[in-house]
């Protein structure tokens, strides 16, 4: 999935929809307002998805209702292959750099800021 063939006017809305369709749903906020894009390739080996995302600066939020309104748990590891992230979930809080990688689960609010372009 890729923002690539979209009019510039339509790729916000279409990748705040991807996101929130192939993972949890999530909020997105304070994308870059000029010249969104975003890129997912993902696969299944059996019940685990393995997939590579890739977009511009924005923020991420897993919330209490998002949370509510959902009948699946699932956890995530993310690896930052580019790009830095700062991910929180309940009092703890971690700056990701390429190679570092965070577990987290979407039973409980997360927040993701990822200021520049990224890959995970």
């Amino acid at each position: 999935m890729s923002t690539d063939t979209l009019r510039p006017d339509e790729r916000e809305a279409y990748w705040r929809y991807v996101m929130s369709d192939t993972f949890a749903s999530v909020a997105i906020h304070s994308m870059a307002t000029d010249n969104v894009h975003g890129s997912i390739q993902a696969s299944w080996a059996g019940r685990l998805m393995i997939a590579d995302v890739k977009s511009t600066g924005q923020k991420i939020r897993r919330t209490p209702k998002l949370i509510g309104d959902a009948d699946n748990a699932y956890f995530q590891v993310a690896l930052v292959a580019g790009g830095v992230g700062r991910l929180s979930q309940d009092d703890r809080a971690a700056e990701l750099r390429p190679g570092d990688c965070a577990v987290y689960e979407t039973t409980r609010p997360f927040h993701w800021l990822l200021d520049d372009e990224w890959d995970v």
